[in-house]
């Protein structure tokens, strides 16, 4: 059955960054042991000293010393009203915006008020949009819940970048995903089974996670056909699998965007 989009507060946690730097609301703490399938999981290729800080913001170079990213930045309605373009003019290349959460408390789907207004308008300004979904799925039936309700929204948009599918964890008593004790196979199920959807449908699909994430809480290789969005905070990605765009700091500063923004470098030319 197809979800009607709501316009009411989004309930998702606010991130937290743990001590040693790793994004999330929590740091997992796994409980199975993963080494299988991290073994067969395919590797990361961009080396830690071909990246750059220039006037403040993050750049990838390759060997040749020549440019091999684009800036981008991934927003929600936690930005308020942007003006995309001053965004446009700032040299951020493309815009990942969140179409909704799965609230981590009710398992209500809550359409991010400013998504609309955000495709919109980053696509009339010319940057490059992809979307993301933050779940809190406790079952694929929930995932592919999921899955068409970013369908029937991003229907009548044409989309440059990937489908995304966003998993963290949520440490909260009260958060659903911890009180199913979910096992790492359960988790990559409801990652595969939106993923695959979202691939039925024509779209490019993506799975975002952190390294602790990806490392720890999923079965990687089983994911070796996926784009994957990384998350780190970090001055390099200090990460050995496989990632297609990094998500490199919370706290950036753009003209035309209020408070801080997730800044981010894709390696593809979508």
């Amino acid at each position: 059955d197809e979800v009607k989009p709501t316009a009411e507060p989004i309930e998702q946690p606010k991130p937290v960054v743990t001590p040693d730097g790793n994004q999330g609301y929590e740091e997992f703490v796994p409980t199975e042991d993963n080494t299988e399938w991290l073994v067969n999981a395919k590797r990361n290729v961009f080396k830690d000293e071909n990246y750059k800080e220039i006037k403040g913001y993050k750049f990838y170079f390759n060997d040749n010393k020549k440019l091999a990213s684009y800036l981008g930045v991934d927003v929600s309605s936690h930005q308020g009203l942007i003006d995309w373009q001053k965004v446009a003019k700032t040299g951020v290349k493309f815009a990942m915006i969140r179409v909704g959460v799965r609230g981590h408390k009710t398992g209500k789907i809550q359409y991010d008020k400013y998504f609309k207004y955000n495709i919109e308008n980053a696509k009339k300004y010319g940057l490059k949009v992809g979307v993301y979904f933050f779940t809190q799925a406790i079952s694929t039936k929930e995932a592919l819940e999921e899955a068409n309700f970013v369908l029937s929204c991003i229907k009548e948009y044409d989309l440059d970048m990937p489908v995304v599918f966003d998993m963290e964890y949520v440490g909260s008593v009260t958060s659903r995903t911890k009180l199913a004790n979910m096992t790492n196979e359960q988790r990559t199920d409801i990652v595969l089974t939106f993923l695959n959807s979202v691939k039925k449908a024509g779209y490019m699909p993506m799975f975002y996670a952190n390294k602790n994430w990806l490392e720890q809480a999923v079965q990687l290789s089983k994911l070796n056909d996926y784009f994957i969005w990384y998350a780190r905070y970090n001055n390099v990605p200090d990460y050995q699998y496989r990632y297609h765009i990094w998500q490199y700091t919370d706290k950036g500063s753009i003209p035309g965007i209020n408070g801080n923004v997730d800044m981010n470098l894709s390696y593809l030319n979508y």
